[in-house]
């Protein structure tokens, strides 16, 4: 079984949050409630609390660094339009996709618009607009994960090669189209931000990752935020951690990009 593992960019700066959504307040009261209902050790409530003392959100460099060093090929995601918290700039954007691909990562869009095509290729000509080689390959996840009836219509008549926007186990497969890759796990599924001690969440992830593998998966797909990768989120951090280590000792990581290759030359 290959992994490929990617990463959602919904966070830049904790200043991209001011008068434009409502993140910070419901981060101070949930983390508050957690608090209170004694799910939450003060120590890690603190810790929490120090998202304030720096404006960034990002640890994309970070996570890169410890990827490589674990034979992870990163590929993120990033958003061109605005919703659910996602609100930094779209030039913001643009020079995640310029700076990432010069370093030779994929990088595709993380989709607002989901149901409206004028709205999702304004996104997509956005990305397109911040790459060298506007023809490569390219792929697309929604924010949250959402979709409708005809998000996967849309994105094959826009050009997508694939898309990666539901959350369940199984290989890859053909969608109005194009591939489709299923998300197996993602750190905000697996782990709420009341747990203390993430064992059991790596614990749970070891045995989704096992049984797929048992159910005879080629393919296997994570998601992991990049603002997760601090101490603030300790948790979710060495969940990740450990999940990779531990798919390193097993398996052999791979691309969207590489899998799609062999998918098509299965085929022929």
């Amino acid at each position: 079984m290959k992994v490929i593992v990617s990463h959602d960019i919904d966070h830049h700066r904790v200043s991209d949050h001011f008068f434009k959504d409502l993140y910070l307040q419901k981060y101070l009261i949930k983390n508050l409630v957690f608090l209170l209902k004694g799910k939450l050790s003060f120590k890690t409530w603190k810790r929490r609390m120090s998202l304030f003392k720096r404006n960034s959100m990002g640890y994309i460099d970070e996570l890169i660094a410890f990827n490589e060093k674990h034979g992870v090929e990163s590929t993120f995601f990033t958003g061109f339009d605005n919703a659910l918290n996602l609100s930094y700039d779209k030039e913001v954007a643009k020079d995640f996709t310029k700076k990432l691909s010069a370093r030779n990562h994929h990088i595709y869009p993380h989709g607002i618009a989901f149901n409206e095509k004028s709205r999702m290729k304004k996104e997509l000509d956005l990305w397109k607009s911040a790459l060298e080689n506007p023809k490569q390959l390219s792929g697309i996840r929604m924010h949250y994960l959402r979709s409708a009836d005809c998000t996967d219509g849309i994105c094959s008549e826009l050009g997508y090669d694939f898309v990666s926007n539901r959350y369940s186990l199984g290989d890859p497969y053909q969608s109005s189209g194009l591939i489709h890759f299923p998300v197996a796990l993602m750190d905000v599924y697996a782990m709420t931000y009341a747990e203390e001690d993430p064992s059991k969440a790596i614990e749970e992830s070891i045995t989704v990752i096992d049984k797929a593998q048992a159910n005879g998966q080629k393919y296997f797909t994570i998601i992991f935020h990049d603002h997760h990768y601090c101490d603030v989120f300790k948790q979710h951090k060495e969940w990740y951690e450990e999940v990779i280590k531990y798919i390193e000792s097993k398996f052999e990581f791979t691309t969207f990009v590489k899998a799609l290759k062999e998918i098509k030359s299965e085929k022929k």
